[in-house]
């Protein structure tokens, strides 16, 4: 198992890098990905505000654990952070936020500011809303560089809270854009993450990207992985077999792993087969 999505308390997790690497140890995991928010000085959660700090903590543990457990150094960049300096393993690419008028809206902290957003910035039209935040995902990996696109449509994360939401997937505008983001996407070879992480906190029954997403990426022959997005590391495996599950019914025999030590870029993901 490998895990590429998780957060330490060195930004918005509850658990130390140390503790995370023991428990996915534990758990049989065989490798695992730090992705702290790169930072944002607008973010109303909290990012990651000693870089320096950070890269040291995971390449030492990286070294005490050599032999028994792969750690691997990265980032979850949002599409509005400054670019990355250079040594990371990988990069998961997001978008967090919509930008209109100078002022970001976040589009997974509350529905309240998110409704606040639409209303005062939008004139209350959620399909324009929804639209915007597929034409920038679509831009992640072109923007950031990033070699995995972070949870696709997280903008779904209040359905339940704001049905109004799930009303905009049956548009055929928002499909479409949808349809144009994951194009643009798979083209670049980029990897979609199955992300588990809204079903962990009781958000969500199903894992991002949706399953008529996962259908169409297969037909793109697009490329996928796993993760739990772990904030907390009791959830560092958190739907991962109804995850590989979703996966086989949506048409894919395999997903990828990333093993960057592999000198050639093209095999910096792996292939792993589902049986």
């Amino acid at each position: 198992m490998q895990n590429l999505h998780t957060h330490c308390l060195l930004c918005d997790g509850r658990d130390s890098p140390e503790e995370m690497a023991a428990a996915a140890l534990e758990m049989g995991f065989d490798s695992i990905g730090f992705s702290s928010h790169s930072y944002t000085a607008f973010d109303l959660e909290p990012c990651l505000k000693d870089e320096d700090e950070y890269r040291k903590r995971i390449l030492r543990l990286k070294a005490s654990y050599l032999g028994r457990l792969r750690i691997y150094l990265g980032l979850e960049q949002d599409l509005f952070s400054p670019i990355p300096r250079p040594g990371l393993d990988y990069l998961i690419g997001s978008v967090h936020y919509v930008l209109r008028d100078k002022e970001y809206i976040p589009v997974d902290n509350t529905p309240e500011l998110l409704s606040d957003g639409v209303r005062r910035l939008f004139s209350c039209d959620l399909e324009e809303f929804v639209l915007e935040y597929y034409r920038l995902v679509g831009s992640v990996r072109e923007v950031t560089g990033c070699d995995i696109v972070g949870h696709f449509d997280l903008i779904t994360k209040f359905e339940r809270a704001c049905p109004e939401l799930s009303k905009t997937d049956s548009l055929g505008s928002v499909e479409e854009e949808k349809r144009r983001a994951i194009k643009r996407l798979a083209s670049q070879d980029a990897v979609f993450e199955v992300n588990t992480g809204a079903m962990a906190r009781g958000y969500k029954d199903c894992p991002y990207p949706s399953f008529s997403s996962l259908e169409y990426i297969r037909s793109l022959n697009g490329r996928v992985t796993i993760s739990s997005d772990c904030h907390d590391k009791r959830y560092l495996d958190y739907g991962f077999r109804e995850a590989a599950g979703l996966i086989r019914e949506a048409g894919f025999d395999c997903f990828y792993e990333l093993r960057p030590e592999f000198s050639d870029a093209d095999r910096r993901f792996v292939k792993i087969h589902l049986y």
